[in-house]
């Protein structure tokens, strides 16, 4: 039987047996190329993985209470032949599908997408929406978005493609008895309503006209022609011979075809041409068709049609003749016509094999949507044909469907997809693959085909080609496609390289569980156990962990923590490698009854799963097991199964009932118990095949339907499953009948007559036959019914019916009717029975916590997440426990987060009662309302929330959700975290949670209601600023950089969409403390943001004028700035070299030397805003030294500065440098400290613009002449500057110049014609935020080109 489970089970393949070389094994085979290198390194995993076992074996040590080392080899040999397992032999699989390192982010990016996207394009989105899904567990989500998809396909071959893949998700081909072309009833998924073109979305859950034992046998609804045709075919013929109409003849041999000139011109240019243009044709009355090898039968079919528009009863082979004729003449619409009647005739394999052929030749798009159509519905067994194969996988038979119309992304994303599951070695895979990247394009597309690509050469060790096409894939935007880069490079023996990739992805990003799992493969020691325990705690969901601590603690002769490390994992996420690991450990210690229960167990989940690094069957295990362990009969096995079941030993349950199965394959009744228990396990892959099974072996008609509909049920189709259940009662009635149709009923909301006709369906289903595992279920669920009727009475007796025949999940129901009946200690008392009972208990745990106080409450939550980290309730409680309420809390707030909101204990007692409701998904009683109208908790306003949370709790409420959401992005938690974050006045993320949810689950009501209010929130508060301001957004990255979102006119429309442009392109960007106007208006003042035109350009070329002028210290710069009439390049200088003080800002320099120069305005800081800054500030604007410049001891603040100094002060520099050098270090660390705080770095804008200046100064320098030498520096504004002639250097001396900067050049700073270099090294390692004016490293430079000897630079 063909394995049912789907691309991520297929593809994940986590069985330990997988063998990965190490780096030196890597390193040795990477010298070679091709074939060789391949060869060669499945040697060098063979020799490798031959000795790992043979170092298994030989290194295990038997426990203290193992038997004699005798029974112990003899065992060992036939039950453990290839060893135990062992830490080099594990690695996580690399996840085939799309994921994300912000899943929230992706899923809200998605949603926004789907809502912009114009309506013809929404298939592709929501194709997209299927990528994004099938990396996640829950494959309804899947099936959803591809309903979606399909329901918005616009062209046929779309519709073709996603009808089939649905059908393909229920695996329809492995139901005994149903034909390919079958459908569910539905125009979503009828094979005759795809061929349909059109576009009618609101169509698509409409009953579909065709029936199941009724084929194509009417093309007009693909045609749209009309049915008024009366004149049959014989009438037709007959008028063949009448003359009256016939003005011309086609003679073909002997034979000649009567017709209406006109009426056969009318069919198409060409033939109207001939008929009535310029050739001898036109002014003929017969016509020579001989040459033209077609028949009299196509011919007169032509005619036939020129005439009546039809085609009815004519064979299929004067069809495809007629097809050939109306291609070559160009007869658009008689083309059509044959091509919608040969797709009519399309039922099977047979027929799509004959017809494709000639629908590729004559590009007829019908027909070949029509043989592509049977072949979709029939995979994967029609990969099977050759032919199809190559015409699917060659590049000459992608390009054969693309001149048909029929090669898109989505073909080859869906064959891909199945080829991956069915086996992702073959060479049928990677040339999918190959056609797949073909057919992307650009964004999610590429990434997808790459990566996908980049896994399979993975897994068939092409480690060269597996890196490129991860690197393409992590090119094209996909991050965890690095992980892929990383493996391929260890495999190549590069373990040093592949560390430090994972270790900057893990600096770059959002830390994430796959980073940290990855990054331990490439660690040794203690470092590896930390990095594995850091991806348990981001995502206790990997897997990889639990195993590799678990095999760690065998290697240590560890048993029994090695089992209990295992069972971590196995208690809420069963898989067949975890159990394998469990199975193995267990034969070590002998326990030969619980190996064969998880070996039985592996082999419900995946019937052809092989153990011990794939070299033996789990059904050859189970013959080697089954002599040392007990023999039941069939009688003991229903003993055992009742005695499991009511222990609620899930696993257990599943090795009785395949034990059960083995004595009797046939049993329908044995395989649907299956399923139920693996839809428990959260296996619901595994459930839908023993459910298909289960029909497969069932004995009636009424039993198969039964069946049938608990299938529609599962994939979405609930109405298709109740006209199943019905159809089943009328032919018998049934407990499994009754049972069905109560459960797809009461899946909707209930109102009091609905819940009375439930009620009457499962008593009519008790009244039936069945067994007491069966009936305790429908005991239990009347119960519950009965509860949401406030019938506790009845709904007692049934949870006590329901115990006495060990029905034990009826302890919960019957707990929760004491707490209705305010017996909360009873209820307490039960739900510890259950505890007690249950071998799976954390949902139990997580129940009773509601019957206790809160103390006990948090410890009993606490323990159902370290059992089940998935169950999303104790986090929502911890959560909502960090809030404190504070003033008053309104209905509107808890109606917008009804069922998700807080624990009872929380808050006040009235409102507890109305909490309460919500939290257990109970309706809203009025008597709750009006408690809590009663104490005044709700205000005036019903959509308003005065909700505060304490500045230190809001953040460990909000990292509560977030820390659950990062593995199991649930609706109810992005929920409650978007209602939080609309309480806290952070609607930016509260939209981007609220868009997230939407994406899982569109339909949601009150996550709209919320999702609108805080858009209006946003909108309204924009609107409210009509003048100019700047939003500062906070990018949530470490140091939390406040970044400029640009300064736009909130009162403009266009200023509107920009600023909501911004705030829906970055949800992950906090808004930030927005000015007000006046503030705004200030600041406008000292940094005016107008263009002056009449000021000159800047230029870096300085003027010749040496008048100091006033020397006055002046600090209002703005007024400089705004005087234009004397403006000089830089607004700091009164002349190049000179500030505008001298004798205040500096007096240190009134030696005669040239003054420092001060602060340029980037660095300036106004006062007002200068005493506002915090004490990261205050490392760049200390003015503790007294001089109007606040930062003029800073050395490196103002690089683009010229220095002008003298061979004596560089001297100087380097003494005092020497002297002085134990302060650098203090000084570094003030400037990390300052950045830390979210300053830049000094040089942090002029780095901006340093390629572009060095790029100008290299571009000027091609201008040099080749007399360089005989010109003088005529620009340069210093007489000292002079021109080495030998050497073609040119340097500034200052006027102190005495010209042995020749004989010092590395005292010398680098110049431009007495310009320095316009930057310093980007380098906090060379910063000095607090120098002393005299400590000023001064520098000269010598033998650097004179640029700008013809003008400015």
């Amino acid at each position: 039987m063909r394995s049912s489970m789907n691309i991520m089970d297929g593809c994940k393949g986590t069985q330990v047996y997988t063998i990965n070389p190490s780096a030196t094994a890597a390193a040795t085979t990477t010298t070679t190329t091709g074939i060789g290198e391949k060869l060669l390194q499945q040697f060098h995993d063979h020799m490798r993985a031959q000795a790992l076992r043979t170092k298994s074996n030989r290194s295990f040590q038997p426990p203290a209470f193992a038997p004699p080392a005798e029974a112990l080899l003899s065992d060992a040999t036939s039950l453990l032949p290839y060893g135990l397992p062992m830490t080099d032999l594990l690695e996580p699989k690399i996840e085939p599908s799309l994921m994300s390192v912000d899943f929230v982010q992706t899923l809200a990016a998605v949603h926004r997408r789907i809502q912009d996207r114009p309506q013809f394009h929404l298939s592709e989105a929501f194709l997209e929406q299927c990528a994004v899904f099938r990396g996640l567990p829950d494959p309804k989500l899947f099936r959803r978005s591809l309903r979606s998809a399909r329901q918005h396909a616009v062209d046929v071959h779309a519709k073709v493609v996603l009808a089939a893949w649905l059908r393909y998700e229920r695996r329809e081909d492995e139901l005994i008895g149903s034909s390919s072309m079958d459908c569910s009833g539905r125009n979503l998924e009828c094979p005759r309503a795809t061929l349909a073109p059109g576009y009618d979305p609101e169509s698509v859950y409409d009953p579909c006209a065709c029936t199941h034992a009724r084929a194509f046998d009417d093309y007009d609804m693909i045609a749209g022609d009309d049915d008024q045709c009366s004149t049959s075919y014989a009438e037709e013929v007959e008028n063949d011979d009448d003359d009256d109409d016939c003005d011309m003849s086609f003679c073909i041999g002997d034979d000649e075809v009567r017709c209406n000139r006109f009426n056969m011109a009318s069919l198409s240019r060409p033939f109207k041409t001939m008929l009535y243009g310029g050739f001898l044709e036109s002014r003929r009355e017969k016509i020579n068709f001989s040459q033209n090898c077609f028949s009299v039968e196509a011919l007169r079919a032509a005619e036939v049609f020129s005439r009546s528009k039809s085609l009815r009863h004519l064979e299929p082979k004067v069809v495809l003749e007629l097809l050939s004729l109306a291609d070559r003449f160009c007869c658009e619409e008689m083309k059509q016509a044959c091509d919608a009647h040969l797709a009519s005739l399309v039922c099977d394999m047979e027929d799509a094999l004959m017809l494709v052929e000639y629908g590729l030749e004559e590009t007829a798009y019908l027909l070949v949507a029509a043989c592509l159509q049977v072949f979709l519905r029939e995979l994967p067994g029609s990969m099977q044909c050759t032919s199809v194969v190559k015409l699917f996988c060659s590049p000459e038979g992608r390009d054969r469907l693309a001149l048909a119309g029929h090669a898109s992304f989505v073909l080859y994303y869906f064959l891909s997809q199945i080829a991956m599951e069915e086996e992702m070695r073959s060479n049928t895979t990677v040339m999918l693959l190959e056609r797949l990247v073909e057919c992307a394009k650009d964004g999610w597309e590429k990434q997808a085909a790459f990566h996908q690509l980049g896994v399979v050469m993975l897994e068939r060790k092409e480690y060269k080609d597996a890196q490129h096409w991860f690197e393409a894939a992590a090119e094209a935007g996909h991050v965890y496609s690095l992980v892929g880069v990383a493996r391929a490079k260890y495999k190549r023996g590069h373990t040093y390289s592949a560390y430090k990739l994972m270790n900057s992805l893990i600096s770059d990003h959002k830390p994430v569980g796959w980073m940290y799992q990855e990054r331990a493969l490439y660690c040794v020691g203690k470092e590896k156990m930390m990095d594995l325990m850091s991806a348990t705690e981001l995502d206790p969901t990997l897997s990889f962990p639990y195993k590799f601590r678990a095999v760690s603690y065998l290697e240590e002769n560890n048993i029994e923590i090695a089992i209990a490390e295992i069972n971590k994992i196995i208690g809420f996420k069963v898989s067949p490698d975890c159990l394998e690991l469990r199975a193995w450990f267990l034969i070590a210690l002998e326990d030969y009854e619980g190996a064969l229960r998880d070996v039985r167990a592996i082999l419900t989940l995946n019937p052809n799963y092989m153990m011990f690094y794939g070299h033996m069957h789990g059904d050859h295990l189970v013959e080697l097991l089954r002599p040392v362990v007990q023999q039941w009969s069939q009688a003991d096995c229903w003993m055992q199964l009742y005695d499991r079941w009511s222990s609620v030993d899930d696993i257990g349950s599943l090795a009785v009932v395949h034990q059960m199965l083995a004595n009797d394959p046939g049993k329908s009744l044995l395989r649907f118990r299956q399923s139920l228990l693996l839809l428990r396990l959260n296996c619901p892959k595994a459930a839908m095949r023993s459910l298909r099974l289960a029909r497969n072996h069932s004995s009636s008609d009424h039993e198969r339907l039964v069946y049938e509909g608990w299938i529609l049920y599962d994939t979405g189709h609930r109405e298709e499953a109740l006209a199943k259940a019905e159809e089943s009662i009328y032919i018998q009635r049934s407990f499994e009948a009754y049972f069905l149709k109560a459960y797809a009923l009461a899946d909707s909301n209930l109102d009091s007559e609905s819940s009375k006709y439930v009620i009457h369906l499962l008593e009519e289903a008790l009244r039936c036959p069945s067994d007491g595992l069966r009936k305790g279920q429908a005991l239990n669920n009347l119960g519950s019914v009965y509860v949401d009727c406030d019938k506790l009475d009845l709904a007692a007796d049934c949870y006590m019916n329901a115990l006495n025949i060990k029905h034990t999940r009826a302890h919960q129901g019957l707990a929760r009717v004491y707490h209705l009946k305010n017996h909360r200690k009873a209820a307490y008392d039960e739900m510890t029975k259950l505890i007690e009972k249950a071998r799976s208990n954390a949902s139990a745990y997580e129940k009773r916590s509601e019957y206790c106080d809160r103390d006990m409450a948090k410890g009993d939550l606490g323990m159902a997440s370290q059992l089940d980290p998935l169950r999303t309730y104790p986090y929502r409680y911890r959560a909502a426990g960090e809030f404190h309420i504070n003033g008053s809390i309104t209905l509107g707030f808890l109606l917008i987060i009804h069922d998700v909101l807080v624990h009872p204990e929380i808050i006040l007692f009235a409102v507890s009662i109305l909490i309460e409701k919500y939290l257990h998904y109970e309706p809203l009683k009025p008597v709750s309302v009006m408690c809590l109208h009663s104490l005044s908790l709700s205000t005036s306003d019903s959509n308003s929330v005065s909700v505060l949370m304490d500045d230190h709790k809001e953040d460990e409420a909000i990292a509560e959700l977030s820390r659950a959401i990062d593995f199991k992005p649930d609706l109810q938690l992005l929920h409650l975290r978007a209602a939080f974050y609309d309480s806290m006045g952070d609607f930016v993320s509260a939209v981007r949670d609220c868009e997230a949810a939407l994406c899982l689950d569109p339909s949601h009501s009150e996550i709209l209601d919320l999702c609108s209010k805080a858009r209006e929130q946003i909108r309204e508060w924009f609107s409210t600023h009509q003048c100019h301001f700047s939003v500062r957004l906070c990018l949530q990255k470490r140091h939390g950089l406040y970044l400029s979102a640009g300064l736009v006119d909130s009162g403009t429309t266009e200023g509107k969409r920009k600023i909501r442009k911004v705030i829906e392109t970055h949800p992950e960007w906090k808004t930030r403390e927005l000015k007000n106007k006046e503030v705004l208006e200030t600041m406008d003042l000292k940094r005016p943001r107008k263009l002056d035109l009449n000021a000159p350009l800047l230029s870096t070329r300085r003027l010749g004028s040496s008048v100091v002028g006033d020397t006055s210290c002046s600090s209002n710069l703005v007024g400089a700035i705004q005087n234009t009439s004397e403006r000089i390049p830089f607004s700091w200088e009164k002349a190049p070299g000179k500030p505008k003080v001298t004798d205040i800002c500096d007096n240190t320099t009134q030696d005669g030397g040239t003054p420092r120069l001060r602060l340029p305005p980037h660095r300036w800081i106004p006062p007002k805003e200068a005493a506002q800054v915090d004490d990261g500030d205050v490392a760049f604007h200390d003015q503790e030294d007294g001089s109007c410049d606040g930062n003029v001891n800073n050395d490196d603040s103002f690089s683009d500065a010229m220095d002008v100094f003298s061979l004596t002060e560089a001297l100087d520099i380097v003494q005092r440098k020497s002297e002085n050098a134990h302060n650098d270090n203090n000084d570094r660390l003030r400037l990390k400290l300052a950045e830390s705080n979210g300053y830049q770095s000094p040089t942090y804008m002029i780095n901006r613009f340093l390629p572009d200046a060095t790029a100008l100064a290299a571009s000027s320098a091609l201008h040099f002449s080749s007399n360089f030498e005989d010109k003088a520096c005529h620009s340069c504004s210093y007489p000292e500057c002079y021109m080495s002639r030998s050497k073609r250097h040119s340097c500034a001396s200052s006027p102190k110049g005495c010209g042995l900067e020749l004989l010092f050049p590395w005292r010398m700073k680098h110049k431009l014609c007495a310009i320095e270099s316009p930057v310093l090294p980007c380098s906090t390692n060379v910063h000095k935020l607090h120098r002393n004016s005299k400590q000023k490293d001064r520098r000269s430079s010598a033998n650097i080109p004179c640029t700008n000897v013809k003008g400015d630079i």
